[in-house]
């Protein structure tokens, strides 16, 4: 019997391999996206309640009082400060002055005792590059600056603690991820409910992530979060115990 000749691939024949796998990856790349975006939503959730349970774990130790929401930047013990102690991020000494952040500052912070993890600072969203000198360089979360009054002077007199997690409702709004097109939203930790300190875009859906005084994460539209911050008298946003609008 004679040698039989190996028959290779035409050109034609592997164009239409080249073409079935280009459109395989076509049309698995979309769903491997959404499937990664998914996990991502997933892992900030899981932030966000470890967050929150950090909060829990430090109203246990401190008579259920909230952590200082490092409301621009007043816990160095100086004039006006709120007292010579620890933000829930970071404490910042009043030797260093405003601004200057460093990436391991997030381990002066009241509540990374309780986690001893720096990622759960960070969603997995937001990559780098951050915003050198801010806050922005170790969190991508804030907190609604009510848990310490909006560092109005109230009936305890002039830049109180932080108001009692009982005074705020389950639902109450505490954490969120700040819109990172606006550089002074990573001024400090904290989080006024004006227009130009929103929500995050980095979820790539309609709305954001935000975590509430009961432990729960859940995701919100950017048209529910203006409904609430435009509604008169307080709400789910505007929780300041100390005002009658929340405010």
């Amino acid at each position: 019997m004679g040698n039989r000749q190996r028959r290779g691939f035409t050109l034609v024949e592997l164009l239409v391999v080249i073409g079935i796998i280009a459109l395989l990856i076509a049309i698995l790349l979309p769903a491997l996206r959404r499937a990664r975006e998914q996990a991502y939503r997933v892992s900030c959730m899981s932030n966000h309640k470890q967050l929150m349970t950090a909060v829990k774990m430090y109203n246990a130790d401190w008579k259920d009082v909230m952590p200082f929401s490092n409301w621009v930047s007043k816990e160095n013990g100086g004039a006006g400060s709120w007292w010579p102690g620890q933000g829930w991020a970071y404490h910042y000494p009043k030797t260093k002055g405003y601004g200057g952040y460093k990436e391991a500052d997030v381990q002066t912070g009241a509540l990374f005792k309780y986690l001893r993890l720096a990622k759960v600072y960070r969603c997995p969203f937001d990559v780098e590059p951050y915003q050198q000198g801010s806050t922005h360089l170790f969190l991508s979360y804030t907190i609604n600056g009510s848990v310490s009054g909006y560092g109005h002077t109230d009936s305890r007199g002039p830049n109180p603690p932080g108001w009692r997690s009982t005074k705020f409702k389950p639902d109450h709004f505490i954490f969120w991820e700040t819109d990172e097109r606006v550089n002074f939203n990573f001024n400090d930790a904290s989080n006024y409910p004006q227009p130009s300190e929103g929500l995050t875009l980095r979820h790539a859906t309609n709305g954001s992530i935000i975590s509430c005084n009961d432990g729960h994460a859940e995701l919100i539209t950017f048209k529910q979060f203006e409904e609430e911050r435009l509604k008169v008298g307080k709400n789910r946003l505007w929780n300041n115990p100390g005002t009658p609008d929340g405010r």
